[in-house]
């Protein structure tokens, strides 16, 4: 690892390793940006704890490990740990959570939110539907890319001619 030049880090993640070149100025929020965006981690920044020799590290001692930390490994873990399913209540049989959505929507949302997590799993009859409402996330999700691919449903089609290519009547193309 002697050989890395200085702007460089090394990510651990879950036995993941991933080398990252041209860090420069590093601040915990684009550190833990970082190993958002390579290991795909969807949860709020500041819920990603980084560490070095088992010191997390804080915007306090973070000038304390560079321009040093290129020989040691940054290791990322996820407060409360890695979740493999997204959260939400369990659905009823039948109707799924339609019943605790409503009638009130919006007040019944924001008090799912506060009791799940900013990405939360609901299911409508035999759909299920993910829900966010962080815009990190829905960044993310949103992206055309292998989370999310934008396709026009029937109804659409139809007035595709008439109305032309635009946010809600062109394929991802």
């Amino acid at each position: 690892m002697s050989s890395l030049s200085p702007s460089t880090a090394i990510f651990i993640f879950m036995g993941e390793e991933h080398i990252v070149p041209n860090i420069q100025k590093p601040t915990l929020l684009s550190l833990q940006d970082t190993a958002a965006t390579i290991f795909g981690i969807l949860c709020s920044k500041s819920d990603i704890i980084l560490s070095i020799n088992n010191t997390e590290i804080i915007n306090d001692n973070l000038s304390s490990f560079f321009p040093s930390a290129h020989d040691i490994p940054i290791e990322v873990n996820i407060k409360g740990g890695v979740k493999m399913s997204v959260p939400g209540p369990p659905p009823r049989l039948i109707v799924g959570n339609l019943f605790d959505v409503m009638p009130d929507r919006f007040t019944n949302m924001f008090k799912l939110f506060q009791s799940y997590t900013p990405l939360m799993r609901l299911q409508f009859f035999s759909r299920v539907s993910f829900l966010t409402n962080d815009p990190m996330i829905a960044e993310v999700l949103a992206k055309e890319s292998e989370y999310f691919s934008k396709r026009i449903i029937d109804a659409l089609a139809e007035i595709t001619p008439i109305a032309g290519d635009g946010l809600f009547t062109s394929n991802m193309d």
